[in-house]
């Protein structure tokens, strides 16, 4: 019974979304309280995201027009990832452990502080920096250490998210980077397009631009010329957009309940979508939409004592995260994960998701 109540909750919500009803499973080992709770989850042996959804989306009614995005239209082709030779980046690998030649530098004292450190680039950095790899690295962390604004941490972060984006979809020409911070993620986006030969246009959006984000773009557009057009930097709410179909949807690190929001976007809009979440948290929050959220008029009752179960077992990243997969897989997308190193952010998830219209096979190789 608990399992029929909980497939009806999650079809009220999505009735109240207007988007279409799909079974939607338990995360992977979850079931119901009658049910047994001995299969392990995540599966042993396999990423926790891997699995592709059970069925094809149906037909959505009342979905926001995907001709109603500023967005770029572009084909749609370019946004299904590669099968048999992907486009990799040479720094597009996953190191269980990770040394400082992953990024060029020979070995230092307090290595890993330097690549996870809050503390802002400058040019006294330039010893380590000279030895960056690949040279696109050098180049962005050269631009960055100049203008004395950004995070060391933050260089390394975007750097890793970027490599995975554009190794999935290396042809995607429209990409919109959500809770965009300064933008670091959407100008390396560009180069890497660049370094390629690859049309792209970057469209980032943030409820505010700060000052340090206009001074990073100037520098960017006097070393990079080539890239003036390509960029653009909208301030505004993410629950207001409305992306089409061939737009790559990305974020790193967008709070709690921002993550969800760009979900129902990218569900709306049939788009892929690449997030690495942070703030995980399974307290009620007001005007979130997604069930992992429990809404405030607490009608998922049944899905916050699974979610607390999950988090009791796996912790609470893994168990928010695993619903945020089984909401997309419910929706028609296969879902995939990987990590960066975990010495950059302790947030080191991603979650890849894309409409299983366009997803190739389940041994994805985006996977690495």
């Amino acid at each position: 019974m608990a399992g029929k109540m909980s497939a009806a909750v999650r079809s009220r919500i999505l009735e109240a979304l207007r988007l279409p009803t799909l079974p939607l499973p338990l995360p992977h080992g979850l079931t119901s309280r009658r049910a047994s709770t001995s299969t392990p989850w995540p599966p042993a042996g396999s990423g926790w995201l891997v699995h592709p959804p059970p069925l094809r989306r149906q037909n959505a009614k009342g979905l926001p027009s995907r001709e109603a995005s500023s967005l770029a239209l572009v084909d749609d082709n370019a946004l299904s990832p590669t099968p048999a030779h992907p486009t990799y980046h040479p720094s597009a690998t996953t190191d269980e452990s990770v040394t400082p030649e992953r990024w060029g530098m020979p070995p230092f004292k307090r290595w890993r502080r330097f690549v996870g450190s809050r503390q802002k680039f400058t040019p006294q950095d330039a010893e380590h920096l000279q030895a960056l790899q690949p040279r696109l690295l050098r180049q962005v962390a050269e631009v960055v250490s100049s203008v004395v604004v950004l995070p060391r941490k933050e260089l390394f972060e975007a750097w890793e998210v970027a490599v995975r984006v554009h190794s999935a979809f290396p042809r995607a020409a429209a990409v919109a980077d959500l809770a965009a911070g300064h933008g670091l993620l959407g100008w390396i986006l560009l180069l890497l397009a660049h370094e390629q030969g690859t049309p792209r246009t970057v469209e980032c959006v943030d409820v505010c631009k700060p000052r340090a984000a206009q001074r990073l773009e100037e520098e960017f557009l006097q070393r990079f010329p080539a890239l003036v057009g390509k960029f653009l930097y909208r301030v505004g709410r993410v629950q207001e957009l409305t992306p089409i179909s061939s737009t790559v949807l990305t974020s790193v690190h967008a709070c709690g309940p921002l993550t969800d929001h760009i979900i129902v976007l990218a569900i709306a809009a049939r788009c892929p979508v690449i997030l690495m979440p942070c703030c995980h948290s399974i307290k009620p929050s007001k005007g979130v939409l997604l069930p992992l959220t429990c809404l405030e008029n607490g009608a998922l009752a049944i899905e916050r004592e699974e979610l607390k179960e999950a988090k009791a077992r796996f912790g609470v990243s893994v168990a928010v995260d695993g619903v945020r997969a089984d909401v997309l897989r419910g929706q028609g997308f296969t879902v995939l994960n990987d990590q960066i190193p975990r010495i950059i952010t302790p947030s080191n998830q991603i979650i890849l998701a894309t409409p299983i219209e366009r997803a190739v096979t389940e041994a994805h190789p985006w996977r690495i």
